[in-house]
């Protein structure tokens, strides 16, 4: 162990503070051995008392590098002293912190496993109960579907989305809307699935509601941005043709032909109503002569025949010869 690690941090900086001042007056040098060597001819010899039997002075080696060396060799014993203290004070703490950051990984990675394998294990129920329910199995199966829908899991709510679907189909519009309307005003989930919920009441309400009603329920979901904007431009355009809004109607249609991805059978539905409104369009284009009421035909007499005029012919007197001469 270097001579001196044992010595408070005070004692070595003012023995570095003396042996400065003593190199910037003496003309020595100093070396370091393990026995001490006493200059008497030198008037700083007393050094020596002070740091031990480790240094001396010699003039043999360049002041400059013994004192860089000596220096080097304080300030790694300081700063290994500084370093074991603060390992002493705060190894407590370091350890309890790094077994917390290892035990929260292992922990978290185990919930996340869990998850994943009871989001699979309800995957696997509700793609179950799905295929049950399109076959018409039975009760049992709405019995489950109805259960999951309990669940407040994502699965949950897709089982919900799907037994109001079902309602939808077998005629129980009410109770379909009921469901719909929940969702759609359920806080906390996908805005997306919410504002699937909304489009599928609109589509319900279609026939009875107002024009008004269904145009605040589902314009902000016709914009080019939204998935469901093939959905909501059809029951908008729906709606503006039954109340009689045909400008409105023909704009919303015409946006679906024209967009290519447009599903298929909502293009289908769109250029039929479109068709409609066309031929409606062309049928108030026609001259208005057709649109009053016909003028009895004028009766005209047939001219009556008037026998032809026959002038009495003509008749030459015969030629005759004159009487001087007779016929041969």
């Amino acid at each position: 162990m270097p001579y001196g690690a044992g010595l408070p941090i005070a004692d070595w900086a003012n023995a570095t503070n003396s042996l400065s001042r003593m190199l910037q007056r003496s003309p020595g040098t100093l070396a370091f051995s393990g026995q001490p060597r006493y200059h008497p001819a030198d008037p700083f010899n007393g050094v020596g008392q002070v740091f031990g039997p480790a240094l001396h002075f010699d003039r043999r080696t360049p002041m400059a590098d013994q004192f860089d060396a000596f220096q080097k060799e304080v300030e790694e014993d300081l700063q290994r002293e500084r370093m074991q203290k603060f390992w002493q004070q705060y190894s407590t703490y370091i350890l309890a912190g790094a077994a917390a950051i290892v035990l929260g990984v292992a922990g978290w990675k185990y919930l996340e496993a869990r998850k994943i394998a009871a989001a699979e294990a309800n995957g696997r129920q509700f793609t179950e109960a799905v295929r049950a329910l399109a076959a018409g199995k039975g009760p049992e199966d709405q019995a489950k579907m109805a259960a999951m829908a309990a669940d407040s899991s994502g699965y949950g709510l897709l089982a919900r989305l799907r037994l109001a679907a079902d309602d939808a189909t077998a005629g129980r519009t009410d109770k379909a809307l009921a469901a719909y309307e929940a969702i759609a005003t359920q806080t906390g989930i996908d805005r997306q699935i919410a504002d699937y919920a909304r489009l599928q009441t609109a589509m319900l309400k279609v026939d009875t509601a107002e024009w008004t009603d269904i145009q605040n329920r589902v314009i902000d979901l016709a914009g080019d941005a939204s998935p469901w904007r093939h959905g909501a431009r059809e029951v908008l355009g729906l709606a503006a043709f039954r109340a009689g809004k045909l400008p409105e109607a023909r704009a919303q249609f015409e946006k679906l032909v024209a967009d290519p991805s447009t599903p298929r059978s909502i293009s289908e539905r769109a250029g039929i109503v479109l068709g409609e409104i066309v031929q409606g369009e062309l049928a108030k284009l026609q001259p208005a002569v057709s649109a009053q009421p016909a003028k009895a035909p004028v009766e005209t007499k047939p001219a009556e025949a008037k026998p032809a005029e026959t002038k009495p012919a003509e008749t030459k007197p015969a030629a005759t010869e004159p009487a001087g001469k007779k016929k041969k």
